[in-house]
């Protein structure tokens, strides 16, 4: 297993004793609980993968973005260039790409 691999399992895990419904986007229900999590969420073309999408009550409510272990500054410097206004924007764009995909 790789070491993403085994962060996915130990995130998941952390996830669900936290009262998160962890499920992929093949399976995805933003209903299903209260807090849902999806992780591997597509972006628009040219932004990737979300970690994890985290619904609450059905909309979108934030990110976890999965990060080796290392220094806490370098993950400080990297959440703030991903909280940025693009960032947000395309986030905003995806979640309602797949809701309205969803619904058709």
């Amino acid at each position: 297993m790789t070491p993403e691999q085994k962060a996915r399992v130990s995130i998941d895990a952390l996830l669900v004793q936290a009262g998160w419904h962890v499920c992929n986007v093949a399976d995805a229900n933003i209903h299903a609980s209260t807090g849902v999590a999806i992780p591997e969420f597509p972006l628009n073309s040219g932004f990737g993968f979300a970690d994890y999408l985290r619904y609450v009550n059905g909309k979108a409510c934030g990110v976890i973005a999965a990060k080796k272990q290392g220094s806490i500054r370098e993950v400080e410097v990297e959440a703030e260039v991903e909280t940025n206004v693009q960032c947000a924007q395309a986030l905003r764009q995806a979640t309602l790409a797949k809701a309205f995909a969803a619904n058709q």
